[in-house]
């Protein structure tokens, strides 16, 4: 089954893919975001 289109789909892909057209550099973080909440905490 196909998954629903998200913010994803929707912003963060199209958004890379114009950077990346712009010459910028794609490298994809494998870090669980939830991980790394603990870095911004005051």
């Amino acid at each position: 089954m196909a998954q629903t289109p998200d913010e994803k789909t929707y912003v963060e892909i199209p958004f890379i893919e114009q950077l990346k057209g712009m010459g910028w550099d794609h490298v994809e973080d494998k870090t669980d975001p939830k991980s790394c909440l603990s870095c911004y905490s005051v």
